[in-house]
């Protein structure tokens, strides 16, 4: 059988054999054959394959290391099941629609748990809990329990530069509430532990509270008036009071008491000279800087340092309704003079005349 060519087959009709197959025939004429045809033709045994020369064992041979890229159009390729693709493919993830429907990806698939795990996604557990390391948050609004298993803080607007602002704790059944001094980062905790509640600084208790009352390890200052309500103001070591009218530096009073011996001092306003009454249960001292002035005791009072009396001129003297009473008249008209007062005038001690 000779070869055929096509010798009469343009670009115009090329272009409108699609789906068929151009031959020539042995008058050069160009005939068209169908896939359909071309189907009917290749039927294994038939008296056209023969002639042809296809068998059985061409068909068997037809796969896909005989056919050249673009031979099979993707389009008509359809039934592709998984177990045809290879697990090696490598399927970039350009090639990958974004997965939107619920419950397609399962927790199994992802990182997702409830432990404390660095770098996993967050998932509960069959309680609805999580377990985290730190919490940062802006708002916390609880149903329940908010259980620190080390510290709670919080750290706000009001908070020092550095450090945190507050935080509780709870440990081997002590409860500790904790803040930050702005600015010093000194630690000032309550703590409690079911038998006393404590204030400290710094470590160093402050005040110690407890059933056999509060106890002030420091110095106690108060900006209002303490009012006692049928108990005991016990100051182990002294008890001071600074107000308005205290000196510009140091104590404006104090009180304590040591070995038996009460002492009420007081400073001299500008000056800072110290002002004591110390009572011993057997005698009231007035002292200044620390030397006697007066000692009253079962035997009377005892003067230290002059007597000065009240200074008066004669135009000024005071009422003389009550006897006993002394005073210094300057401008007495025999002299400069004490007088006393007898009920009814004042009298030169001198010579008892009447004051003039």
């Amino acid at each position: 059988m000779a070869t055929k060519r096509i010798s009469a087959l343009t670009a115009a009709s090329a272009a409108a054999l699609t789906d068929q197959i151009p031959i020539e025939d042995v008058t050069n004429a160009t005939k068209k054959v169908t896939a359909a045809q071309l189907a009917a033709l290749l039927v294994t045994g038939s008296t056209i394959n023969a002639a042809l020369g296809y068998t059985a064992a061409n068909a068997a041979a037809l796969n896909a290391t005989a056919l050249t890229s673009g031979t099979v159009p993707l389009a008509r390729l359809s039934g592709i099941t998984n177990a045809e693709i290879a697990a090696g493919a490598a399927i970039a993830d350009t090639q990958l629609a974004t997965i939107s429907t619920t419950g397609k990806v399962a927790n199994s698939a992802t990182t997702a748990t409830a432990a404390n795990t660095a770098s996993a996604i967050v998932a509960r557990d069959g309680d609805g809990d999580i377990a985290i390391r730190d919490l940062t948050a802006r708002d916390i609004a609880a149903t329940g329990n908010i259980d620190g298993g080390a510290a709670i803080r919080a750290t706000g607007g009001t908070a020092p530069a550095s450090g945190v602002g507050a935080e509780m704790s709870y440990a081997g059944g002590t409860a500790t509430f904790g803040g930050y001094n702005r600015g010093t980062a000194a630690l000032i905790p309550t703590v409690l532990d079911g038998n006393g509640a404590y204030i400290r600084h710094n470590g160093a208790d402050r005040i110690v509270t407890d059933s056999s009352g509060s106890t002030f390890t420091g110095p106690a200052v108060f900006t209002s008036s303490i009012t006692l309500t049928g108990g005991v103001l016990d100051g182990g070591a002294v008890v001071r009071a600074t107000g308005a009218t205290a000196p510009a530096s140091g104590v404006g009073a104090e009180m304590s008491y040591a070995g038996g011996t009460a002492t009420f001092t007081g400073i001299n306003r500008g000056a800072g000279t110290v002002t004591a009454v110390v009572l011993d249960g057997n005698s009231t001292y007035i002292r200044h800087n620390g030397a006697e002035r007066i000692i009253a005791d079962a035997n009377g009072v005892t003067l230290y340092a002059p007597l000065y009396f009240k200074s008066y001129t004669v135009a000024t003297l005071p009422s003389a309704a009550t006897a006993t009473g002394l005073i210094y008249v300057s401008d007495e008209s025999g002299g400069a003079v004490p007088a006393f007062s007898d009920g009814a005038n004042w009298r030169r001690v001198t010579d008892r005349a009447v004051v003039s």
